[in-house]
């Protein structure tokens, strides 16, 4: 009698899958600043809805009663609000979102920043152009201004408005001021250049890229002579922080690499690009 040994097939091999690139950390800055970015603009978006004055239906009463749509949710806006702070924290030692960053480097109090992203806004959610339409209650006024800056944040500051003020002394915005058209209510626009910094894309100014280039990372270190330069240098320009205008520097010398590699390296002292 024979005894027949039924063998089973064989398991395939598990197939390992290949590794998932871990993102960078540009990327994760990146993603970071677009999540603080949407969480301003709904705040924004909500901020404004605030100052629409609600249509009267057509039966509201002659008495005036019911008359006026409900006002928006405040309390919605100060959860937008809260969601914008919690944004702005980034995480892994990375640098704050660009709009914070920009506020930082140029001493723009809170009213400052949030009228200068109410400005950039126009380039990034077709939304805000109707809301201050609705505000104003024409069509063609479909722009922001001082005047609306005042009304819809907290804090305001009218020394905002001065062209000794880092909005406009920097030409962080543009006032499209036309005939006598007073200047709180005249038109304002953000550069082109801020619109992108603050979306992320720090790119070199196309007015001045014809002056200037972006040097390349430089691996060597500086020479002992170059250093007492360096030093010296940056003593000067520390020096000067408190002077109404910072000293304009010229470096001389027959080697145009070294003086670039020279200028790199004051610059990432100041922590500035070069």
């Amino acid at each position: 009698m024979t005894s027949e040994k039924t063998v089973g097939k064989a398991a395939p091999k598990a197939t390992k899958k290949p590794d998932t690139p871990r993102p960078s950390p540009a990327e994760i800055w990146q993603d970071a600043n677009n999540r603080y970015l949407s969480a301003s603009l709904q705040w924004l978006r909500a901020r404004l809805s605030l100052l629409i004055v609600p249509e009267a239906p057509a039966h509201a009463e002659a008495d005036g009663k019911n008359a006026l749509l409900a006002p928006p949710d405040k309390r919605h806006v100060q959860k937008l609000w809260t969601a914008r702070e919690h944004a702005s924290h980034t995480t892994n030692d990375l640098p704050p979102p660009a709009l914070i960053t920009l506020a930082e480097r140029f001493g723009l109090s809170a009213f400052e920043r949030d009228t200068l992203l109410l400005c950039a806004a126009m380039e990034f959610d077709p939304a805000i152009a109707r809301l201050c339409a609705q505000i104003f209650g024409r069509n063609e006024r479909n722009y922001p201004t001082f005047s609306l800056a005042l009304s819809a944040f907290d804090d305001p500051g009218w020394d905002a408005m001065s062209n000794q003020r880092p909005l406009r002394y920097a030409y962080l915005l543009e006032v499209i001021q036309q005939g006598a058209t007073p200047l709180t209510a005249s038109p304002l626009r953000c550069d082109e250049r801020i619109v992108n910094f603050i979306k992320g894309l720090n790119l070199l100014d196309e007015r001045v890229r014809s002056l200037c280039e972006v040097l390349p990372p430089h691996a060597s270190a500086l020479a002992p002579s170059q250093e007492r330069q360096a030093d010296a240098l940056l003593a000067r320009l520390h020096a000067s922080i408190h002077q109404a205008k910072i000293p304009v520097v010229q470096l001389l010398g027959a080697d145009a690499a070294s003086r670039a590699h020279l200028a790199q390296s004051v610059c990432d002292a100041l922590g500035r690009h070069c």
